[in-house]
């Protein structure tokens, strides 16, 4: 059975790409931008800060079920997992898409794949007990360092 995205019919997508969503600006520069320039997207205690402020408050995650929280969590350890995977181009292959994605103007990520780290650590430190209580088994984030 394919998950839907709740409340909908479209099936849920799993791609690492769901961890830059929160931080697009497009069309929020004067608002959502200024206030995620105060963040440094390269330091760990500030990414942090972010991925619990933005990523576990809003209103799409509390109605994600336990398998969707999973398959976020899965996708990213897998994803963290392959040494090929190219960090940089997933982020430039967003911002060079039509539909406008932009991160903040100050925003330089100088290291893709620790931005990704700290989400996949952030998902564990929030969702990993249930998750593993569950019957899914996620990775300790010092495996995947």
């Amino acid at each position: 059975m394919t998950l839907k995205i709740p409340g909908t019919n479209f099936d849920f997508i799993v791609s690492p790409a769901y961890f830059l969503a929160e931080f697009d600006v497009f069309d929020r520069e004067e608002d959502l931008g200024e206030e995620l320039n105060k963040y440094d997207p390269n330091n760990p205690a500030d990414l942090k800060a972010l991925f619990n402020k933005y990523m576990f408050s809003g209103k799409i995650v509390e109605r994600y079920s336990i398998k969707h929280k999973e398959a976020l969590a899965k996708k990213l350890e897998e994803t963290l997992s392959n040494t090929e995977f190219d960090f940089v181009e997933l982020i430039e292959s967003m911002l060079e898409a039509e539909d406008g994605f932009s991160l903040p103007s100050k925003w330089v990520i100088e290291n893709p794949r620790l931005f990704f780290l700290e989400a996949y650590k952030a998902i564990y430190n929030t969702w990993g007990n249930d998750i593993n209580n569950s019957g899914g088994k996620l990775k300790e984030p010092s495996e995947l360092e």
